[in-house]
Formats: structure tokens, sequence, C-alpha cells
């Protein structure tokens, strides 16, 4: 509490006692992410899809960006986060992007990358957050935020820069987030708490030639998710508890504390949860642009991070009632316990060292037919001795639990099943990319963008093949293992105008890929089987003077997905087995997505998704059967989205928003057995300009104060029949609860 307080004092003795106020171009941090479509051709760019996304407005985080749905299952880490051109980390596990990346007044600038874009600059199929950082400037400015819930939170961003003489220019900054979220875990204030600071020095050169900046951050994150337990319901309804509150009260133990076994060494230790799992990095970037005489510009980013990442991950798996037979008692106090008891997975990830070089060059040139991009990617990863260790444990179906101990099972501790899923890995990873990009004015009519990367990639280390258990993996020696592979990644696309505002788009992706470090966290051999990633899509699109709009057809697969899950026996609930499954995911749908603005002063950006997401060659076996999941829907991804977003300015000074997103019909297990019935997120808010140094921001989220599960069913994968769940207790992931946040943004 005592930095958090010391931050605050600092950022008021900023706003008091800088005298000179002068009104800057300063916009303050939006919500709102959007992509703005150059068009250096002659022909007016069709709307893209990238526009406004929302992407700070989560329905269930205040810090992490939301993901946008491409038809393929969304990645554990959400979406991908870039920093001055390049990922804010290398890769999700341990370290989650938003660990070492905020939506702060240090930020300049935030777009997102298309799947385009993504697929030549970067390899991958997907959107993805593209931010910059305020490197300076010819003025003094001072800009920030003051951010509050009314569930407690604490949040503080300031940024100040200015020239230094002589074509030197700095800019500081920090960030720091105290976030409770929406309960109460009992043992610690918060269940969010991340700081950063940045400091940048920044060189012009004469004539407009270009700059060179060096900049630095630190930034540490811990964060602890809690879920609920609700009763589910024929046709995917959910009922709140009598006991429960969802969203309202934690599901996480009331004493703060778990017992762990060090999967490699077999020594056990207590630890508080508070503070177990932190993630803390330093970053270092070198990064600038050049102008030649010629048109020719050359820009370039290094960067440098190191961090020691940690996590904990504890998460609801199945339930059991309490009986003659089957009798819990307390831990603490040895009392008999009678109702549902929910056994609880939980993984702690100790803080590991992991550090990356990352960077690019990159050569560009315009004319009145081209475009072209000629790019460098040279991108290295190392984990030293990468490691989680798991235990299982049960706990009462209440507010701030309790453990429950089980007569022959569970230990002095109150759990059992040590390090059955526990993962080690070590070793690097190496990416050395090559990658062009042009967009070519054919005619007045005809516009093409094409791409292609051309990837070298290694990865070198050793991993532990002894199957897991209750003992140290030290005591068996590890297996090395060594990949060199080489990968095409292609883009093609454009677009044809039929008349002045109405025209045909298409666009085509292929990606490849094989595998990862962490594919050698179990002791199982992965097959490392090449991923392809085929995308095609074709539509039309219409530009007008109150409507934009671009609506096509799409089609995405993607190959050998590699999922590593832990199976729980549906006969016996304290019987599992980790495996490792191969399967491919395949979509086609239908998007439109459009943006109007049909009177003064009033705008509306509206999408519509439909689409059927399904599993392919989802075939496996598991305690003596098979199964077959193929052609299943896809879990989590719903079948219809739709987005409408709209927003009304008054008065020059207020602004008046409201945002709804609908899922359809979602399943939550592959068996396609258990399904969440559909719902909506709902945002709102006002903006209020107060003067030209102060505005004002009010928002909800939740409008409609929905209670009710979202996401994941842990632990029901083989559950092919649900009929036997209805009126029983389960456990999941939800939606915040209704919120409302005030934020005071200031700019000098």
């Amino acid at each position: 509490m005592n930095c958090t307080r010391t931050f605050f004092v600092i950022l008021l003795i900023c706003l008091l006692g800088y005298k000179g106020m002068a009104q800057s171009n300063f916009k303050s941090t939006k919500d709102t992410v959007s992509v703005q479509v150059s068009d250096t051709t002659g022909i007016k760019a069709p709307s893209k899809e990238g526009k406004n996304r929302n992407l700070m407005l989560n329905a269930e985080s205040n810090s992490a960006p939301r993901d946008v749905n491409i038809g393929l299952p969304a990645s554990v880490g959400g979406i991908t986060i870039y920093e001055n051109g390049l990922p804010v980390v290398y890769f999700l596990w341990p370290e989650l992007p938003y660990y070492a990346w905020s939506s702060d007044a240090t930020i300049n600038r935030v777009s997102m990358l298309g799947m385009s874009e993504m697929a030549i600059t970067n390899g991958d199929v997907g959107y993805a957050l593209s931010s910059y950082d305020n490197l300076g400037g010819g003025q003094f400015h001072l800009n920030g935020s003051l951010n509050t819930s009314h569930y407690g939170l604490l949040k503080g961003t300031f940024n100040i820069s200015g020239p230094l003489g002589k074509g030197w220019e700095y800019s500081f900054g920090g960030y720091i987030n105290r976030d409770p979220k929406t309960y109460d875990l009992g043992f610690t204030d918060y269940s969010e708490r991340s700081n950063s600071v940045k400091v940048g020095l920044t060189r012009k050169f004469n004539n407009n030639k270009g700059q060179i900046s060096l900049l630095y951050k630190y930034s540490d994150y811990w964060g602890l998710s809690s879920y609920a337990p609700f009763k589910y319901e024929k046709n995917g309804e959910v009922k709140q508890l009598d006991n429960f509150d969802i969203g309202r009260d934690s599901y996480v133990p009331i004493d703060g504390t778990m017992y762990w076994k060090n999967a490699l060494t077999g020594e056990g230790k207590d630890y508080d949860l508070s503070d177990a799992g932190k993630t803390h990095s330093h970053s270092l970037y070198l990064l600038g642009n050049y102008n030649f005489d010629s048109g020719l510009k050359f820009d370039y980013s290094v960067y440098y991070h190191n961090a020691r990442a940690g996590m904990l991950y504890i998460y609801p798996t199945s339930t059991t009632t309490s009986n003659s037979s089957n009798q819990f008692t307390y831990l603490d106090s040895g009392e008999n316990y009678d109702g549902t008891a929910q056994m609880m997975f939980a993984e702690y990830i100790p803080s590991r060292p992991v550090s990356s070089l990352m960077s690019y060059f990159e050569l560009s040139k315009k004319n009145e037919e081209h475009s072209w991009r000629l790019g460098l990617n040279e991108w290295h990863y190392r984990v030293n001795k990468f490691q989680a260790y798991t235990a299982l444990y049960y706990q009462e179906t209440a507010p701030q639990p309790k453990k429950l101990a089980y007569s022959g099972l569970t230990d002095e501790y109150g759990e059992f099943g040590y390090n059955t899923s526990a993962e080690y890995h070590n070793g690097y990873e190496n990416k050395l990319s090559l990658y062009a990009m042009d967009q070519w004015k054919v005619n007045n009519r005809l516009i093409l963008n094409g791409g292609i990367r051309l990837m070298y990639h290694k990865i070198d280390g050793d991993y532990n093949t002894q199957d897991r258990g209750d003992y140290a993996l030290n005591d068996y020696a590890t297996t090395s293992f060594d990949h060199n592979w080489f990968y095409k990644k292609l883009a093609l696309g454009g677009y044809y105008r039929l008349t002045k505002n109405y025209g045909l788009t298409a666009q085509a992706i292929y990606n490849e890929e094989k595998g990862r470090l962490e594919n050698y966290s179990g002791s199982d051999t992965p097959g490392l089987k090449k991923v392809a990633t085929p995308m095609g899509q074709f539509g039309f699109y219409l530009n007008g003077k109150k409507i934009n709009m671009v609506s096509s057809l799409t089609y995405i697969k993607k190959t050998n997905y590699q999922k590593r899950i832990t199976l729980y026996n549906p006969s016996d609930e304290t019987e599992s087995e980790v495996k490792t499954i191969y399967y491919d995911v395949q979509t086609l749908g239908w998007t439109t997505d459009l943006n109007a603005n049909p009177f003064k002063n009033f705008s509306l950006h509206y999408r519509l998704t439909v689409q059927r997401p399904q599993y392919k060659n989802f075939e496996f076996s598991a305690f003596n059967t098979d199964y077959d999941y193929s052609n299943n829907t896809v879990t989590e991804v719903p079948k219809v989205l739709m987005e409408i977003d709209p927003s009304y300015s008054f008065a020059q000074k207020f602004r008046l928003w409201v945002s709804g997103r609908y899922y359809s019909k979602q399943y939550e297990n592959v068996g396609n057995a258990i399904y969440f019935k559909p719902h909506w997120e709902t945002f709102g808010g006002m903006n209020y300009q107060i003067n030209k140094n102060f505005d004002f921001a009010f928002s909800v989220t939740n409008l409609l104060n929905q209670k009710g599960a979202k996401g994941s069913i842990s632990g029901a994968d083989l559950v092919t029949d649900a009929s036997s769940y209805y009126g029983t207790v389960m456990a999941g992931s939800y939606i915040l609860p209704f919120t409302c946040k005030f934020d005071l943004n200031f700019h000098f």
C-alpha cells in the first residue's frame, strides 16, 4: 500500500506543480482501438474489419485486451500484443503478454494488425494489437489518468515528455494497478497487482532524416483468478447457488496457502498465494528510422527482454457429494462436512528465467504504382529449466472456501496427486525470417497486395520422459532434442472497384509451422507434425458518404492442433490421465462489418458473423474407451456473433456510447454435451470534456447485470451425456458483474 500511495502523491505533485499549462495535442487513452486505412493509390480503400474493435473493453478483465474471433479457438494467452513493432513476449507461457504491457499514458498510439499483415511480418494467423511508445516531443507534455471503480480499483498512469535541446528529446512515465476485481479473496487486498516504469531518450537527425531512440521498461505483475460454482440445468441454463454470488464471492481457499512439491527435487513447501507466481521483467528497445534522399526508408527495432516469469493457476474440475460412504471433513477443525465438495487442480509455475532478443529491419519505398517493403527478423528465445508443479485438493462449495480432508486420499495438507501433471523443459528457440510485401496499383480499378515470408526455425533443449508423479524428476536423466525447420508463409489479396463506391475484395493466406519448446513439457515425445493454416476470403465492399461496409465469406482451417490435457475418469474422479491429442479445426463463415454515420454527431458500428466451427480428425482413447469428436462444434466458438456499438456526441463536450456483443450457444466440452445458452456482453458510458486540460469518463461493464458462467468447464472433456449433470453443481469462469468505472484524464 505504501508504494501505491507514493505513486499517487507523485502524480498529484506533477499535476499541481506544473505552471505553464498549454494545450497539447495529446489524445487520452481510449478503450476503442481503431485501424486507420491509408490509401496511397488513388482508389478509396474499403472499410476494414479491424475498425472499432473496442479491444480494451474486456468482459472478463480490467487489464487485458479481449480476443477477436477468427473462427479458430482463442489462444490461451489472448490476442497477441506488439510494442514498437515486436511481440511483447516471445511466447505466452509462462509470461502472458499483459504481464509486461499495459494500455497506459506511455503508449503514443495503438492500432490493430490484420491477418495478412500478421502472416507476413510476424508469421502467424490472427489479429494483433499493435502499440508504439511515446518517445519524446518538441514541446513539453504531461498526460495521464486516474482510474477507479465502485469495487475499489486503483489505477494511475502518467507520461512526461519534451525537448532537451540540440535534437535530443526525452520521455518518462509509469503505471500502477491495484485491482481487487469484484470479490474479496480474504487473505490479501487485491486480486491483481502490476507496476511499470518507462524512460526513453531520442535523437532526431537534421533535415527530417529520421531518429534513433533508446527505451527502458521495468514491469512486474501478480494475479490470481477466481472461478465460480453454479447449478447446471437443462438447455444450457445456469442457476446461481443460494450461498454463492457469482462474480462477488471468491472461490479461492481462505487460508491463502498451498503446499506444492518441487517436481525436480521432490521437496515440499508451503507457498503464500498473495505473492507466489509473481513475474518481473526488464526490457530494452533500440529503435528508429532513416529517410534516404532517393525516397527509400529504413525502419528498425531491436528488443531485449529478460524476465523471471511465474504463474498461479487454480481451477475446479469435478464435484462430489459428501455422504456416509464418501465423507469429507474440514481440514482445519476435523468436523464433518455435509454438502458438495469441489475437486480443484492447482498449478504453480515458480519464477523462471526467460529471455528473448528480437529484432526487425525493414526497407520500404512508395511511388504511384507500388508500395513495397522488404524486411528481416531475427528472434531468439531461451528458458532456463521451466517447471510447473501440480496438486489436487478438495474444498467446500462456499465463498472463501475452506479445504477438506478425504480419508485415505488426502494428506495432512489436504492434497493428493502431486505432480501428476508436472511440466519441465529447457532450451532455446531461434527464428530467422526474410519477408517481402507489395501493394500494386494495376490500374484505376484494381489493387493487388501480396507478400511472402521465409523462415528458418530451430529449437534445441532437453526434457524428461519419466511419467509424472510424486517423485523427483532429477533422479532420472533428461533427453535432448534438436530440430531445424524451414517454413513458408504467403498472403495474396486485393480489391476491384466496380463503381466509384462499390467493389469486390478478396484475400488468401497460407501459414505453416511445427513445434515449440513448450511441446516438450510433458513426458511423452511430441509428434511435431506440420501445422498448416490456409485461409480464404471473398466478398464485397461499399464506401458511401454515410455508410462503409465489408461483407465476406471466409474459410479457415488449422491442422494438427496439439492439446495436452488432463482427463478425469467419468467412473472414478480421482483417476486422471494426461494425454496429448492431435486434431484439426475447420470453419466456414460469413461476416458483415458496417460503419455508419446516418446523421450529425451519431455513429454506429455493427458486425455480424455466422459460422460453422468444427473439429476434424479428433480421435483418441482414454480409460479403455475410444472417443471420436470429429465434426463436433468447437468449444467456446459461437456459431453466431454480433457487435453493436452506437455513440452520440452533443454540446461539443459530451459523448454517450453503448457497446453490446451477442454470443450464441457455446459448447463447453469437446463432446458437445455441455453448453451455455446465448448471452450478451454489454458496456456503456459517457465522456465529458471538462476543459482543454481535463476530461472525465464514466463507464459500465455488464449493463444488464447478468449472472452466469462463461468460458470452459474444466474436467468435463469426456462427458458425452449431460442429463446426469442437470441439477448438479459445476464450476467455471464468468463475465464480470455490473461494474462502474470512473476515469479522470489530464493533458498539459
